[in-house]
């Protein structure tokens, strides 16, 4: 009879043996269905922070533009008001320079005022008697010696008004009158414009 004994000292420890399932092929697909439910979670959620940030990068990017579109109808508004005032303070400034040279030229000129006596007397209907022509004192003494047959021819009369400035005239009938001054020309002028000067000014 053979000797079934073992010392001690050649015992290992102990080790429980479990008999394997006999049914491999469930293990198998239980362990593909998890590894499925895995990429499927992984997928859904790829998909939804996906979702999210592209949606938070739309909103964002929609927000950046409103501000830069802000920006600009702001930047746009503030140089169409500088172009206005611009506009406004150069045509005042032309303005200026125009009466002055009005003003210089009728004092280099001052026989200007006999074409602005003939196309007054151009307003007057024809036939018209008892004309006045009302004239600055100086001016009356040129046009006297340059247009004092034409008036005489027309029964007009020449009257003399210092408060008339220099370079204008006023034509009086009996049915109307005609503001040929240079305060009153100059803001038929001005009004063509848009614009409010006083000659005086």
């Amino acid at each position: 009879m053979a000797n079934n004994f073992i010392p001690k000292e050649q015992l290992s420890a102990y080790q429980r043996w479990e008999l394997n399932s006999f049914d491999s092929a469930a293990n198998a697909r239980n362990a593909q269905a998890d590894a499925d439910k895995v990429k499927h979670i992984n997928r859904q959620a790829y998909k939804e922070g996906y979702a999210a940030g592209y949606q938070e990068g739309r909103n964002r990017a929609h927000a950046e533009a409103m501000r830069v579109a802000a920006l600009a109808q702001g930047i746009e508004r503030a140089l169409s008001s500088i172009d206005q005032q611009v506009a406004e303070n150069l045509l005042a400034c032309a303005l200026a320079v125009a009466k002055q040279l009005v003003r210089q030229g009728l004092r280099v000129h001052p026989e200007i005022v006999l074409a602005v006596v003939r196309e007054a007397l151009a307003f007057v209907p024809p036939f018209t008697q008892q004309a006045r022509l009302v004239l600055h004192p100086e001016d009356a003494q040129m046009v006297r010696a340059h247009l004092g047959e034409h008036l005489a021819a027309t029964a007009c009369a020449i009257v003399e008004d210092p408060s008339i400035e220099r370079g204008g005239c006023r034509v009086e009938t009996s049915g109307c009158e005609v503001d040929a001054t240079l305060a009153t020309r100059w803001q038929q002028i001005v009004a063509t414009l848009g614009q409010r000067d006083d000659w005086l000014r």
